[in-house]
């Protein structure tokens, strides 16, 4: 499957890149952990999470996800 070029090079992976690009939560989630931790890594933090949870990510299925102390 080709991938079509992102316009945004942020993470350094053209698929989380393409993510950024397409999906305004998974930027917005890239930017709050850009905060914390290296910018590669933080824009390339919504694609690691969208393939954790089966390809779904949205705030209201993070807002869902049980809690684990």
């Amino acid at each position: 499957m080709a991938t079509k070029k992102p316009k945004l090079y942020l993470s350094g992976d053209p698929e989380a890149d393409q993510l950024l690009a397409q999906d305004p939560f998974a930027l917005l989630v890239g930017m709050v952990l850009d905060q914390q931790i290296p910018l590669e890594w933080a824009f390339y933090g919504p694609f690691n999470l969208m393939q954790r949870l089966d390809d779904r990510l949205d705030a209201q299925g993070l807002a869902e996800m049980p809690r684990k102390l």
